[in-house]
């Protein structure tokens, strides 16, 4: 007797790489995401990726983007002067939300002048404010 086999509902298909780093583009296709040593960066459609120059050079050390890596059809243009703010915001916003919690709360220390309470710092890097507690407790911060 003989089994009928099904076809695997995820086929391998190969990585397709993604636009440069070097320069800024947005995504009106598909979607791309920037692989580095620890993170991942994610732009749907009508993000912009502001280039590697426009990075400050903490956010480089600690991203470290090594390539991109896109779904099939992505597109992308070269980005308007105009949108590069805003691919730093989005950025800067999805770097908040990656790594260690102690990482992202000492990213947001950045940002902020240390008035917020717990529980916005906690809103803002995607945490419960029982651990940005305990975690501020660790640093010597709370």
């Amino acid at each position: 007797m003989t089994v009928p086999t099904r076809p695997s509902p995820h086929p391998y298909t190969r990585m397709l790489s993604g636009p440069d780093l070097d320069h800024a583009w947005t995504v009106t296709n598909g979607m791309i995401a920037i692989l580095g040593e620890h993170e991942t960066l994610t732009f749907p459609v009508g993000a912009t990726w502001p280039g590697l120059d426009a990075l400050p050079s903490d956010w480089l050390d600690e991203l470290r983007p090594a390539e991109t890596v896109s779904v099939s059809g992505s597109l992308t243009r070269k980005a308007l002067p105009s949108e590069l703010e805003s691919g730093l915001a989005l950025v800067h916003a999805q770097m908040l939300r990656t790594g260690s919690l102690a990482l992202r709360l000492t990213r947001l220390d950045r940002l902020t002048s240390g008035t917020l309470n717990q529980s916005t710092q906690a809103a803002l890097v995607g945490a419960r404010r029982e651990s940005v507690t305990k975690v501020r407790t660790e640093m010597g911060q709370a």
